[in-house]
């Protein structure tokens, strides 16, 4: 039950949660369940500072699980002061390593979470200064940056191409001819150390930028986010008005 687990708070979204955590500088843990499609679902987030320098959800973990529990909806959560950020173990053969791909535990999140003693659980926290999502991982091999996006230019480069293959210039919402190549397209971030809490966008639109890491396509962002292909084409051009993506 949610009670006996702690969560005994409840938000419409973890914008809400991370806003809260980063103007108050917070370290710990961040514990989060919601009920989706008849069953529940659990996620952690580990903070030093105000910063997310570490998240899990499910099997995995890193910038992949940060960015699915970024848009969550009516979330029941606890969190608890000065958690140590566990160590996530080195990826076995065959997992590429480095940069922000999300790694793939076979053991279940119950196990790797907990490896530090637990920390003080509190709904209180000391107000301070803002979240910049530049933070970092810590990893066996040393800091890592998976909250930092991967940029296009590095990703075109693993695959082959070139910037000018994958770029298309879209100035309006189509809605019609060129939709189906629309949904191919991979936007990305044109400055990955702004602080996203800052930028002046709507809910929705911090939403969706949340999950734009140069590697997910317009079609992944659709189905991450739940909305229709229409509205995501609108909050993406949007954001490339205000110069804040590209394709």
């Amino acid at each position: 039950m949610l009670m006996t687990k702690g969560r005994d708070k409840v938000a419409e979204s973890l914008n809400d949660i991370l806003q809260m955590i980063s103007s108050r500088r917070r370290s710990g843990l961040l514990s989060l369940e919601r009920y989706n499609a008849g069953r529940f679902e659990e996620g952690e987030i580990y903070f030093e500072k105000g910063r997310p320098v570490q998240a899990f959800f499910e099997m995995v973990s890193g910038q992949e699980a940060l960015a699915t529990l970024s848009s969550w909806r009516n979330v029941y959560y606890s969190f608890t002061a000065d958690v140590p950020v566990p160590v996530v173990p080195p990826a076995p053969p065959g997992i590429a390593s480095g940069g922000i791909s999300p790694y793939s535990t076979t053991e279940p999140l119950a196990k790797v979470r907990h490896t530090t003693s637990p920390g003080r659980q509190t709904n209180e926290f000391p107000p301070t200064s803002p979240l910049r999502h530049s933070s970092q991982f810590q990893s066996p091999t040393g800091p890592q940056s998976p909250l930092r996006q991967t940029s296009p230019q590095h990703f075109l480069s693993q695959e082959g191409g070139s910037a000018r293959e994958r770029t298309t210039e879209y100035g309006q919402p189509s809605n019609t001819g060129n939709a189906r190549g629309f949904e191919a397209l991979i936007p990305h971030r044109l400055n990955n150390e702004q602080n996203v809490l800052a930028l002046p966008l709507t809910r929705p639109q911090r939403s969706i930028f949340l999950l734009i890491d140069g590697m997910r396509t317009v079609a992944d962002l659709v189905r991450c986010t739940g909305k229709s292909m229409q509205d995501v084409e609108r909050l993406l051009m949007e954001l490339k008005q205000q110069g804040l993506i590209g394709f």
